[in-house]
C-alpha cells in the first residue's frame, strides 16, 4: 500500500512518508537558521574578538582602526548597492564616499572612539554590534520585499536610509554611557579635532585629484575614438538629414555575431548582424561613455542603435 505525505509525494509505507516530512522540516529550518540566524551570530563574533583587541594596548588599537579602515568602505559599498548604486554619481562624489570612508572613521575612530570600546567588555561591545547589524540585515530584508511588491524606488531608499539611521542612533545609545565615562576619565588628544581637520582636507583633495586625473584620461581616451572612428562620426553629422550607408567592419566576437539593440513596445531587445552586413545610419552619434559612442541605425526595416566600433562607411 503506498502512503501520501502531506506535500503530496508518495512513498512505500507510512514511516516513509512521515519520515520524509520529518527531514523536509529540518531541511526548512536549516534553510532559516543558515540566512536569517547565521549572519547575526557571525556579527557577534565579530564584534566580540574586534572587542579582545582593546585589552593588547596600541597593538589592538593599531588591529581596530586598520579593521575600521577596510570595513567602512565595505558598509558604505552594501548601503550604496541597496540604495541602486553609485553609478550616477559625480566622479567626485564618487572619490570623496572612497577615499572618506577608508580615513575618516579609522581617524575617528583612533581619536575619540577607541577610548569608549576599552571601557566596554568584549560581550557588550558585541551586543552592540550585533543588535545595530540585527536592524540593518532585517530591515534591508523587508525594504527589498516591500520594493518588490510597491516598485516604488524612493520608498526604498527612504526605508534603506531610515533603517541605517536607526541602527546607527541604537548603537550610539548602548554605548552611551561608556562614552561619557571616557570622556570623563581620559585624558584626549588636544589636536585631535586639528587632525580630523587635517585628514578631512586631505579626503577632498585626493578626491578633487582623482576626478581630474578621470576626467582628463577620459576626455583623451574620447579624442583618440574619435580621432579613429572620424570618417562614421563626420558621415553620421549629417545622417538625419540624408541616410548614409555603413557596414559592419568588425569581426564577430561572438557566435551570434554583433549585437544591434532595438526598441520596441515591449522593451529592449537585440538583432544579431554578421561581418559585412550594410545597414544605414540615420542619426548622429550618441555618447554613451567614455569612447563608447552608438548611432542610430537601420538594417532590413529595423531600426535601432549599434556602437561605432563596430562599423565603417562604405
Amino acid at each position: 500500500m503506498a502512503w501520501q505525505a502531506d506535500d503530496g509525494t508518495i512513498h512505500s509505507t507510512e514511516g516513509a512518508a512521515k519520515a520524509h516530512m520529518a527531514n523536509r522540516d529540518w531541511m526548512v529550518k536549516g534553510v532559516f537558521i543558515l540566512f536569517f540566524i547565521v549572519p547575526v551570530v557571525v556579527a557577534k563574533l565579530i564584534g566580540w574578538i574586534f572587542g579582545l583587541f582593546s585589552k593588547l594596548g596600541i597593538v589592538g588599537k593599531i588591529l581596530q582602526t586598520v579593521m575600521i579602515a577596510f570595513v567602512s568602505p565595505i558598509v558604505l559599498a552594501i548601503v550604496l548597492a541597496v540604495l541602486g548604486g553609485n553609478n550616477n554619481l559625480p566622479s567626485f562624489l564618487s572619490y570623496l564616499f572612497l577615499t572618506g570612508s577608508f580615513l575618516l572613521p579609522a581617524l575617528w575612530y583612533w581619536l575619540w572612539h577607541y577610548d569608549t570600546v576599552k571601557l566596554m567588555s568584549a560581550s557588550v561591545f558585541s551586543n552592540a554590534i550585533m543588535l545595530s547589524f540585527a536592524i540593518c540585515f532585517y530591515g534591508y530584508i523587508i525594504a527589498g520585499i516591500i520594493a518588490a511588491i510597491s516598485s516604488k524606488a524612493a520608498l526604498t531608499s527612504f526605508l534603506i536610509v531610515a533603517v541605517t539611521a536607526v541602527a546607527v542612533i541604537v548603537y550610539f545609545k548602548t554605548v552611551k554611557p561608556y562614552a561619557q565615562e571616557a570622556a570623563q576619565t581620559t585624558k584626549p588628544n588636544p589636536k585631535r579635532k586639528f587632525i580630523m581637520l587635517i585628514g578631512t582636507g586631505v579626503v577632498v583633495v585626493l578626491a578633487i585629484a582623482s576626478a581630474i586625473t578621470e576626467a582628463v584620461d577620459s576626455a583623451a581616451k574620447t579624442a583618440n575614438f574619435r580621432k579613429e572612428h572620424a570618417a562614421v562620426f563626420e558621415a553620421a553629422k549629417n545622417a538625419s538629414k540624408q541616410g548614409v550607408t555603413a557596414v559592419i567592419t568588425k569581426l564577430n566576437y561572438s557566435e551570434e555575431g554583433i549585437p544591434m539593440t532595438v526598441q520596441t513596445d515591449k522593451g529592449i531587445s537585440t538583432k544579431w548582424l554578421k561581418t559585412g552586413d550594410t545597414l544605414t545610419i540615420t542619426g548622429d552619434a550618441i555618447q554613451k561613455s567614455t569612447a563608447w559612442f552608438v548611432v542610430p541605425v537601420e538594417h532590413e526595416g529595423t531600426k535601432g542603435f549599434i556602437e561605432v566600433d563596430y562599423i565603417g562607411i562604405r
